[in-house]
């Protein structure tokens, strides 16, 4: 997955990286105040799990590809389409093309 991920890391450069990988998962998390923006791919399904935390308030999970939850602030119809578009595909690259959208039509991210 970080391989896929580079050519998005322009958009997370104010944000501090951390990459964790064991035999079953690649987790790649970024911080910046108080946010954390989570990919975890499950390394025999090859699909990325996506969060963005905070220690105050429940914002998004998505679980193989499904929305978990969603603040009712965040504009979802879009991400949820083009996951259920993606199906079982395991094209990692457009599924975190779909996750950057995503951050930036919902203001996580700048296009700078």
């Amino acid at each position: 997955m970080y391989k896929e991920i580079k050519p998005f890391l322009q958009f997370l450069k104010d944000w501090e990286q951390i990459i964790n990988t064991d035999k079953g998962n690649q987790r790649i998390e970024f911080k910046k105040n108080d946010y954390s923006i989570v990919f975890d791919e499950d390394l025999r399904e090859h699909k990325i799990n996506f969060a963005i935390l905070h220690p105050t308030k429940r914002i998004l999970k998505v679980y193989f590809r499904e929305c978990v939850y969603a603040d009712k602030n965040l504009q979802i119809d879009n991400l949820v389409s083009q996951l259920k578009r993606l199906g079982d595909s395991t094209n990692e690259k457009e599924e975190l093309r779909i996750y950057f959208d995503f951050l930036k039509l919902n203001g996580f991210l700048s296009d700078d």
